[in-house]
């Protein structure tokens, strides 16, 4: 518990600008250690005290984002009603620098939602893990790279990613896509 104040000093003497008193309770009540973690303002023009201003910071971002935007900024003008979207459904995992990841993007109505995301063959045999009970910020972006949990790098075709989001509230949904994975034939 403590409190961090912004403050001003001017030739008048120091003038506080804003004080934020903060403790653990106020951190996302699924993580077992909040130790390094950082809380981060939701909105920018929110009342600094405000109970629902703040927010455990994502840990696609190791739980904190000094000097960048906050992992669980919300952006109400570019706001998108999917929660997820794969920009580009094919990728190539070929080191050549042109769509070697597929991006799964997440934009989220509020904090302190954790997502599992499983990748399956077009036949329904699990190959990858990408995250499980991943604590996400409002807008994030979770790669995968094309390798599997084996290590090697998947075969050439279509793959099926089963995506679980859910928060502290009781929210739940499972969201499926697809995606290729490609290369060059010789």
């Amino acid at each position: 518990e403590g409190n961090a104040m912004l403050v001003f000093n001017s030739s008048n003497g120091n003038i506080t600008l804003d004080s934020f008193d903060y403790s653990d309770e106020l951190h996302f009540i699924l993580l077992d250690d909040v130790k390094g973690v950082s809380l981060e303002k939701l909105v920018s023009d929110s009342e600094t005290n405000g109970i629902d201003a703040w927010h455990s910071a994502s840990e696609l971002v190791n739980y904190g984002t000094p000097g960048y935007k906050n992992s669980n900024f919300q952006d109400p003008i570019n706001a998108s009603s999917d929660l997820v979207s794969f920009p580009n459904k094919v990728f190539s995992p070929n080191g050549d620098g042109d769509q070697d990841l597929l991006a799964i993007q997440f934009n989220l109505p509020n904090s302190g939602y954790i997502t599992n995301i499983k990748i399956f063959t077009d036949r329904g045999f699990l190959i990858k893990k990408v995250s499980n009970n991943m604590l996400l910020g409002m807008q994030s972006t979770v790669y995968w790279d094309g390798i599997t949990d084996e290590g090697i790098l998947g075969d050439i075709g279509i793959y099926v990613l089963l995506i679980e989001l859910f928060n502290d509230q009781g929210d739940k949904s499972i969201i499926k896509g697809t995606c290729v994975l490609a290369d060059f034939i010789d």
